[in-house]
This record gives C-alpha cells, structure tokens and sequence, in this order.
C-alpha cells in the first residue's frame, strides 16, 4: 500500500496507437458448402518500435505481419 519510492527508476513504455485491418470473403457454392477467403492484416503494419508480439506487456501486437487464408466450410 506503499506509493514506490524510486518512480523514475523505469522509462514508461509507451506505444502509438496503430489499426490492423482484417477482410474476409465468403460464397455459398450450394445449399450445405461455404467457401471463404481472407487477409488479416492487410496493410502489413508491424509491431510498433522493439515490441515483438510475444508477451511481456508487447502480447497485444501480431507478429506474423500479412496473413492470407482460404477455407471450404460444409454444413451436415
């Protein structure tokens, strides 16, 4: 319940705000079959200075950069 007694001891991280952008496309083939395609993090924005996504207060931040997936979904 102490106030800390050295509290410049550690530079306060602090981060930008940034946007990731996600899309996601997808199409009935038939009545029971989905087809899906997607980017996620279309923009390729990279964790902000020597954050690398891993934890540690930097979890927050993907660290895969540009991600694209295609999926079949089915219905039974």
């Amino acid at each position: 319940g102490r106030p800390p007694e050295n509290a410049d001891a550690f530079p306060t991280a602090f981060y930008p705000s940034t946007t990731y952008s996600d899309i996601r496309m997808s199409m009935n083939v038939k009545d029971n079959h989905t087809f899906f395609f997607g980017v996620d993090n279309l923009f390729n924005q990279l964790p902000p200075f020597d954050a690398l996504g891993t934890g540690a207060g930097d979890g927050i931040f993907p660290n895969m950069g540009r991600f694209f997936y295609v999926g079949l979904g089915s219905k039974f």
